[in-house]
């Protein structure tokens, strides 16, 4: 699923209301004051219910039900249980015009209930949301508003699920608030900020599986899972001081061994969160927390599996949106900055803020005791009168900016332009999309350029990269996939679990289509015809990257069958997302092969002679082989494959001086393998490379 961007707003939208007469800002205001003045009462009761209910993340129940049951009572059609999550909602009013959304968030924290004040983000996106729908209608104004219930901001992410679900599709900017303790602001002269940029996050969670034995009798038998967890605890304490400053990590241990002593523990669980600026840094720092969690499992001889998976974007600050709420909350009487620097909790607005323009602001509310969020003294501060005021006040001011963005195209160009500004030439950017919209696999913190094809980022990547690289680098190594188009506009599960993105939908409804053929209407072997029209050939440009889902057959492990003969892919990089068992490599300065471990969450890269011969031989060609071990000799495998090729064109050197273009060398080596009878000898270095 791919989230369109603000720049593939349908331009007709820019001049929607152009023929209508406007009233007034403040004849809006006054409009929307009067109206939310007579719902106080209800408004105070729903948020005074949600505060007294806490539930916690994808639980909110009560929460759903009461926002839903509120809104239905105003007239609103709701669709309860929204996109596939139990207590999410929306509700959509208004025609035409630009679209404006409100999240709401509902969710408290566990033991200590609503401590980061969501059911005031709940009223203030209520209030927001009813006051601009009811200023639309009053006044004949075209535009739609969306209220979404979004779930899960404090553990799991319900705004990243409604992402991939396309909630936000049809949406042109993003509205929120969030409280924090005035105590914040005191030395500002303010009481909030209208923006303020937040932190990327990425999650792991380890689970180390070691063998139980009496601790007394037989110890050496035992292998201690808490002794894994607690080295990788040190580890990690230890790498806290050589952090960047803005950077964070914090963990818990998940499930410890039962309370006794004369038993080796067998199992424990640990979970860490890593914090940075940026979605690159934070997987950063991910990868650093994960080698200490393996130093663990290496020093006491544990299994451990990791779970890894991006958490939240930072958040993006759109000036624009700043200004137009700023000059609101003052025209109510409360004094708020354009926009501050990063704070180092980070939410899943931030990964709304990656795919349209969005605004978080944030509202202070007095706290007795000083406390800020995500303490018992702020869960009674999110219950006092003062501050349900100061959220109706910042959910009316989120109706006026609304109505700005529907009604004011110079400031909705400018909202777009500054939206672009941050999306242009950032990798950030497009890495969230890549976390936002791909299947379960990491990315590397690189995007290929796109400015000719693939080869040109490869080989930015290669000049970076080359004082670093050591002689006749080993090319066979468990990384991460990167794409250059993170944008991805197609996902295909078949027969297994792996989600396989593909970067031309056609290609890939192409091969489903084959296999179809052969699977379900029993065609014939290699004699399924897909019919298209002409010129236009699918999955192949002058320098083509491409996806493909490759159906291996059973095979045994004898040397003497042909799949098994060792050999170097041919174009510029192989990269495969799928269980590789079986995959072997000569490594460079070895004489035997060795087996290439699939690691969860990662994927394999083979390096081509296409690849060997632009970097001069600084990377050298894998030479590999796939050996099914014994008890997969009977299976089918299947695995999601990407390549990247080089232009057909290109000409190639080979080691002993003769030019070849990568057409001829394509054919030359794909003919031996057309070969009924091959001679390793004769043709290996052919088949191996030079």
């Amino acid at each position: 699923m791919s989230v369109p961007m603000a720049d593939s707003v349908d331009l007709a939208k820019t001049a929607v209301n152009s023929h209508r007469t406007l009233p007034s800002n403040a004849a809006v205001q006054n409009a929307i004051h009067n109206y939310i003045l007579n719902l106080e009462t209800k408004l105070r009761a729903l948020n005074k219910y949600i505060h007294e209910n806490p539930e916690l993340a994808y639980k909110e129940h009560n929460a759903h039900n009461a926002i839903c049951d509120f809104l239905e009572g105003l007239g609103y059609q709701v669709t309860r249980h929204a996109y596939g999550l139990k207590t999410a909602f929306e509700v959509i009013s208004g025609n035409g015009g630009r679209t404006v959304n409100f999240n709401a968030e509902y969710d408290a924290l566990p033991g200590i209930g609503h401590a980061c004040g969501h059911n005031l983000i709940a009223t203030a996106s209520v209030t927001g949301f009813i006051a601009l729908s009811y200023a639309l209608k009053q006044f004949g104004i075209d535009g739609r508003v969306q209220l979404l219930g979004t779930p899960a901001e404090e553990d799991g992410g319900g705004k990243i699920d409604l992402l991939n679900a396309g909630a936000y599709e049809k949406v042109d900017v993003s509205l929120m608030m969030h409280p924090m303790s005035d105590a914040e602001y005191t030395d500002k002269g303010v009481l909030g900020s209208a923006g303020f940029s937040s932190v990327a996050s990425y999650n792991l969670q380890g689970t180390y599986h070691g063998v139980s034995a009496h601790a007394g009798a037989t110890p050496w038998e035992g292998v201690n899972a808490l002794d894994a967890l607690v080295s990788a605890y040190v580890n990690i304490s230890m790498l806290r001081q050589q952090i960047q400053p803005p950077e964070r990590i914090h963990g818990a241990i998940v499930e410890a061994p039962k309370p006794t002593s004369n038993a080796i523990p067998a199992l424990t669980k640990t979970e860490y969160t890593a914090r940075s600026p940026t979605i690159r840094g934070a997987r950063n720092l991910g990868g650093r927390i994960r080698r200490c969690m393996e130093a663990g499992a290496l020093a006491t001889g544990c299994k451990l599996d990791i779970e890894e998976k991006a958490g939240y974007a930072d958040l993006r600050v759109n000036e624009a949106l700043c200004s137009s709420f700023q000059q609101q909350m003052a025209a109510n009487g409360i004094k708020v900055l354009k926009s501050e620097g990063p704070i180092a909790a980070a939410t899943d607005q931030g990964n709304v803020s990656y795919a349209i323009p969005a605004l978080h602001a944030s509202i202070g509310i007095p706290v007795d005791d000083g406390s800020k969020n995500h303490t018992v003294g702020f869960t009674k501060a999110a219950g006092t009168a003062v501050a349900h005021e100061r959220t109706v006040v910042s959910g009316k001011a989120m109706a006026m900016t609304g109505w700005d963005v529907i009604t004011n195209d110079a400031l909705y160009e400018q909202v777009k332009q500054d939206f672009e500004r941050d999306r242009k030439f950032s990798t950030n950017a497009a890495l969230a999309a890549e976390e936002n919209f791909s299947a379960n696999y990491q990315s590397l913190p690189i995007v290929f350029s796109r400015t000719q094809g693939p080869l040109s980022g490869i080989l930015k990547v290669i000049n970076i990269s080359t004082s670093t690289l050591p002689p006749r680098l080993s090319t066979m190594a468990t990384v991460t996939q990167s794409s250059s188009l993170p944008s991805l506009s197609f996902l295909a599960t078949i027969k297994s679990s792996l989600r396989v993105p593909v970067r031309r939908a056609s290609e890939t409804t192409i091969k489903i289509a084959r296999k179809w053929a052969y699977k379900v209407k029993g065609v014939p072997k290699n004699k399924a015809i897909v019919l298209g029209a002409a010129g236009n050939y699918h999955g192949r440009t002058p320098s083509s990257a491409n996806m493909a889902m490759l159906n291996y057959l059973p095979w045994g492990s004898s040397d003497e069958r042909l799949g098994n003969m060792a050999h170097t892919d041919m174009g510029t990089l192989t990269v495969v997302f799928s269980k590789s068992d079986g995959l072997q490599a000569m490594l460079p300065g070895r004489d035997e092969r060795s087996f290439i471990p699939p690691r969860y969450g990662h994927a394999v890269v083979n390096v081509g002679d296409s690849l060997r011969f632009l970097s001069n031989g600084a990377l050298a060609s894998s030479l590999h082989r796939g050996v099914p071990p014994t008890d997969s000799e009977g299976q089918d495998k299947f695995s999601g494959i990407y390549f990247l090729r080089p232009e057909f064109g290109a000409k190639y050197t080979t080691h002993d001086g003769k030019a070849i273009n990568s057409v001829e060398w394509h054919n030359q080596k794909y003919a031996l393998f057309r070969e009924d009878s091959v001679d390793a000898k004769q043709h290996g270095a052919m088949l191996a490379g030079w």
